[in-house]
């Protein structure tokens, strides 16, 4: 089953899923034309911009795209790290990014691989228990869609900052507040 999103504000995106035969519809429309969405598992997303309310043949094809593979490694000796989330976001511009896949990985050799990428600018972080989150390392998908060096990943020992919320001017102490 396959998503189908409206690219729009994100809190509001009308959402389908497919059905046997790949059919979905978006309802309940407001706006006079959307770019639409489809992605499934690590396939890479197929986009259609520009589509009016009252299309009926829209068909979104979706490709094996690109891979990208490397290794998390403990930056002080060099050891696997064994659990660990990465997230890649491709570059939308000089400061924006949007987050194309995020995949927890438990691997003892601490290797990762995301797939189902498009050809663009993008960055991968990596983030584990006990470390800090990595610095974004950047890396490109050619086009057509080739598979990118590996991006190999060190990560260091988080540091830590405790300490106390309290209420102005009684200095109670607040349970529940998010730090």
């Amino acid at each position: 089953r396959v998503p189908a999103a409206l690219d729009r504000t994100p809190s509001l995106r009308p959402e389908a899923t497919t059905d046997e035969a790949g059919r979905f519809s978006l309802e309940d429309l407001s706006e006079p034309q959307y770019t639409v969405i489809a992605h499934f598992e690590e396939l890479a997303p197929a986009r259609a911009q520009g589509v009016k309310v009252g299309t009926q043949d829209l068909t979104l094809t979706l490709s094996a795209g690109a891979g990208l593979r490397g290794t998390v490694r403990d930056e002080k000796g060099g050891a696997p790290v064994a659990s660990f989330t990465v997230v890649v976001s491709a570059r939308r511009g000089p400061l924006e990014k949007e987050v194309v896949a995020t995949k927890a990985v438990l691997d003892a050799s601490g290797r990762y691989e995301v797939s189902g990428l498009v050809p663009g600018e993008y960055t991968v972080i990596a983030a584990a228990h006990g470390f800090a989150a990595s610095r974004d390392a950047a890396f490109s998908v050619p086009d057509p869609a080739a598979d990118p060096p590996p991006v190999d990943i060190k990560l260091t020992r988080g540091g830590r900052v405790t300490g106390v919320v309290v209420e102005e001017g009684t200095k109670k102490p607040i349970e529940g507040a998010r730090v």
